[in-house]
């Protein structure tokens, strides 16, 4: 039996990781967006203290919620990569 890794030869564990990341950051991200949207839509929020703050890249609540994401997707990263690597 040959053992094929999932994990391309070519593609160090730093690198491999940092794409993980960079996916894992655009999903989330845009579930965050995508969950923020509906729940306004369903006016089960409300959204004008959002809009005053979480107006783009370098606003108080975009910052906040930049950090989290990137912190779960550091450590989603990380157990994907594992999982990877023991198939």
């Amino acid at each position: 039996m040959t053992y094929t890794s999932a994990i391309p030869k070519e593609l160090s564990v730093d690198k491999l990781q940092a794409q993980i990341e960079d996916l894992l950051i655009d999903i989330i991200s845009a579930g965050v967006n995508r969950s923020l949207c509906a729940l306004v839509n369903a006016e089960a929020i409300d959204s004008s203290v959002i809009q005053e703050h979480y107006i783009g890249i370098g606003s108080e609540y975009y910052a906040l919620v930049s950090k989290e994401i990137e912190y779960t997707a550091k450590h989603g990263a990380k157990a994907v990569k594992d999982k990877l690597e023991k198939n």
